[in-house]
């Protein structure tokens, strides 16, 4: 019989000759994430190890042609520019980023002119559904004042279904005409991609969510949905939901406040509630005000491990305390507060998970700091690895591989 690893004759398999060493060395040196980091200098590319170290990949910072990155379905990233135009880049397999293979203005499609008034308008942020075939993007629309300044006027989202080879084919668009700027925060979707999900702050004294189905073509149909409101300390109080994020197994993460209607009657502080979504869309909570946990910082962004087992909060520390804690996640129960502020950080713009227990958080500080989290321990991956130029957008993208 031949020896192939005598005679070379198949390269492929020269890694297989080579032994048991080098195959443990290269399985040891693999990533097991790519995470791009979007400054003001370009997109910052990391190898991800299995401790959770990170290594800055050869070409960082890319020039990706945009101010904002915000979405990725594992082979293409979305950026945004201020001329309003939306691009798509391929991502190689090493993870870097190859060339552009689509761009789009968003100002040829409906939801651009979101009412009556729009005499202009900004793309403001983009995410992708669960699947990554559908990409849905914020935009603001803007008009005159009395005082000949601008001001947002409305709302909208336009959708956009994704290519297999990455080009956006415009879906439709929904607008918030009367109301601007709907919702305060980017969208989140259920685990079967079915209900979606943001927060609205349009009447201060009573914020409610924004809610939606997704149908089979990936457009967005408004939902009037009951949300139940958890038990209140007093009789005059009102709860007004922030911030609302999906786990994978059909709850979801509600942060809010109870506000007293009284004067000078003051508030409960930030508490997170679990709640349930119902086949319709209705979103319940069997959550007492005793149960809800407070979080030792104002959290602007959620975000749940894969397997939805832990909630991860970032956003302004207070006091001494930094800004980023995670949570034990219980389903329909009360989550429960997982050990104390996670970084020196004061606050904690973007939060992102891989597949193998790793938390990365990008600081205000500019530093990347890496966790790994387990239901039963949190521990630093590494020191804090540092980077230049400062972050713009909500830039930070993780993708497990």
């Amino acid at each position: 019989m031949k020896n192939f690893c005598s005679t070379g004759t198949f390269v492929a398999l020269s890694l297989l000759c080579a032994g048991p060493a080098v195959q443990q060395s290269l399985a040891a040196s693999s990533p097991v994430a790519y995470v791009y980091l979007q400054t003001n200098e370009g997109i910052n590319v990391y190898d991800a190890s299995s401790t959770g170290a990170l290594t800055l990949v050869k070409g960082s910072p890319f020039q990706a042609g945009g101010t904002w990155i915000e979405a990725d379905n594992g082979k293409y990233m979305f950026t945004f520019d201020a001329a309003n135009n939306i691009h798509t880049y391929a991502i190689e397999s090493n993870g870097t980023i190859g060339s552009q293979v689509a761009e789009v203005y968003a100002g040829n499609y409906d939801g651009a002119k979101c009412s009556g008034e729009t005499q202009g308008f900004e793309v403001f942020r983009g995410v992708l559904d669960h699947t990554g075939k559908s990409l849905y993007v914020q935009l603001f629309g803007y008009a005159t004042d009395n005082t000949g300044g601008v001001e947002a006027v409305c709302s909208s989202y336009q959708y956009y279904q994704v290519g297999s080879n990455g080009k956006l084919t415009f879906n439709g668009s929904y607008s918030f005409a009367d109301n601007c700027c709907e919702p305060e925060q980017n969208l989140t979707f259920t685990g079967s991609d079915k209900f979606v999900y943001g927060t609205s702050e349009v009447d201060p004294a009573a914020p409610d969510f924004q809610s939606f189905e997704r149908l089979s073509n990936g457009a967005l149909e408004r939902l009037k949905v009951t949300a139940e409101v958890p038990p209140a300390p007093g009789p005059d109080y009102t709860w007004l939901p922030a911030l609302i994020d999906a786990d994978p197994n059909g709850h979801a993460a509600v942060l809010g406040i109870f506000d007293s209607n009284e004067v000078n009657g003051g508030t409960s502080g930030w508490k997170i509630a679990s709640y349930t979504v119902g086949g319709s869309g209705d979103l319940t909570t069997s959550n007492t005000y005793a149960e809800l946990v407070s979080p030792l910082l104002i959290p602007t962004v959620f975000n749940f491990s894969p397997s939805g087992d832990i909630l991860a909060a970032a956003g302004s520390g207070q006091g001494d305390n930094g800004g980023l804690q995670v949570f034990h996640w219980n389903g329909s129960k009360p989550p429960t507060a997982f050990g104390g502020a996670l970084t020196d950080a004061s606050q904690v713009y973007a939060i992102h998970w891989d597949n193998n227990n790793h938390l990365y958080a990008v600081g205000i500080d500019d530093k990347i700091y890496v966790y790994t989290i387990t239901t039963s321990k949190v521990t630093a991956a590494g020191s804090p690895v540092s980077f230049t130029g400062g972050l713009t957008g909500q830039g930070l993208i993780v993708r497990p591989l």
